[in-house]
């Protein structure tokens, strides 16, 4: 791991924190998995510890996973998903369920991916769990000609599981719910659902730390959909799009202005073909998110006044709330970059009053709070934000 290389060379989190220019608190944060380096810190931290980039992304591997100590339990909220990873005892508990009905469940995992578009996540902690039994349930019994209808429905459950799961920094559970739910999917032979499920696979693998990884998984689901012919339809020009974005955002995180650039163009051009912001297999995509994986990339290649330059410009009225809060995480997180903490914390309280929970559960605004708490001087508006997230200053 990073703590044992960097003991290894010699180095106390002090010194390598100024053999390439952090703070020592940076290097104290890395170690325990709260945050991972940004891509333009990585070519010296792998130079310092000598090791090439392969290796690197070894060492950022933290499999326990502390907590911060000054982070308490988020709140019954996170401890609950946690505890119900949305996966354990369900092909138990589904052999002893009488299933509803098929258009019953599909109705039902509409309303959950709407609740988490919602920003609102205690329906999807309550009946998520009961849903995936249900699926599997119908399974176990066999649907017989719907038998492919419910592989479906089951895959999307699993990608909403993940979804969630990967928003609150749960890895484990949350890429075995996307294997889940990629194997569900190519068992229904839904090609479009099979590519929705491995982008959010991609999705993860980044929020993870393992950004080649995941430009290796969107080019090969996007050469995957390119081999076989399927009607571009809404969905899968959605699908292309966001797998796009990913990329996008996968190429800035290696450093890859080139590589960046030509998924956002890409992405442009399936939702100019779209030719509106829909929520097709509920991706909330359109020009609009678009625009705003352009602020992220920019983030990502060490640009964020630029982002914030664009920020103004871009209507996110008709995304999803929980599209919305997501890109006000971004926002703060360029805000911070530049040492403009009050002006972050403002984004987030501001979004705070229309998706409290994402704002105060998401693992990035838990982690940009929680490393105002160790400035200098603590302002009276982190404080009290960190109080609502349950986060305790030292």
């Amino acid at each position: 791991m990073l703590r044992d290389r960097r003991e290894e060379l010699g180095f106390s989190q002090e010194s390598l924190a100024r053999a390439i220019g952090v703070e020592t608190s940076t290097v104290w944060r890395w170690e325990h998995g709260e945050t991972s380096p940004q891509p333009w810190l990585r070519p010296k931290l792998a130079v310092a510890l000598e090791v090439n980039r392969e290796q690197l992304t070894a060492l950022l591997v933290n499999d326990d996973q502390p907590l911060h100590p000054s982070a308490a339990p988020a709140a019954a909220l996170d401890a609950e998903m946690r505890r119900r990873t949305f996966l354990a005892g369900v092909p138990l508990l589904a052999s002893a369920l009488t299933p509803h009905s098929l258009g019953s469940l599909e109705v039902e995992l509409s309303q959950l991916w709407a609740s988490y578009q919602a920003s609102r996540y205690g329906p999807i902690v309550d009946r998520l769990p009961g849903l995936l039994a249900q699926l599997q349930s119908s399974l176990i019994i066999d649907v017989g000609r719907d038998r492919r209808r419910c592989e479906r429905a089951l895959a999307l459950a699993y990608q909403l599981s993940a979804t969630a799961l990967t928003k609150l920094g749960h890895r484990d559970p949350a890429m075995s719910a996307l294997d889940l739910g990629i194997a569900a999917a190519e068992r229904s032979s839904d090609l479009v659902v099979a590519g929705s499920v491995k982008r959010s696979k991609a999705h993860a693998m980044l929020a993870f730390g393992f950004p080649s990884e995941s430009a290796g998984l969107v080019e090969e689901t996007l050469a995957g959909l390119r081999a076989v012919r399927v009607h571009e339809s809404p969905n899968l020009l959605s699908v292309l799009g966001t797998l796009h974005l990913v990329g996008s955002v996968a190429s800035s995180q290696e450093g890859d202005r080139r590589g960046a650039s030509a998924s956002l163009e890409a992405a442009g051009a399936a939702a100019s073909r779209l030719g509106r912001d829909a929520n097709c297999l509920w991706t909330a995509f359109g020009p609009t998110n678009v625009a705003i994986h352009r602020i992220v990339t920019d983030i990502e290649l060490g640009r964020p006044a630029k982002a914030i330059d664009l920020a103004p410009a871009i209507d996110t009225r008709s995304l999803p709330s929980e599209r919305r809060a997501r890109h006000a995480i971004e926002v703060a997180r360029a805000h911070s970059l530049l040492g403009q903490i009050d002006e972050a914390a403002a984004v987030l309280i501001e979004s705070e009053k229309s998706a409290a929970e994402q704002i105060r559960h998401h693992r990035l605004s838990r982690h940009l709070v929680a490393s105002w708490l160790e400035g200098p001087r603590r302002r009276g508006a982190v404080s009290s934000l960190a109080e609502r997230m349950r986060l305790q200053p030292d």
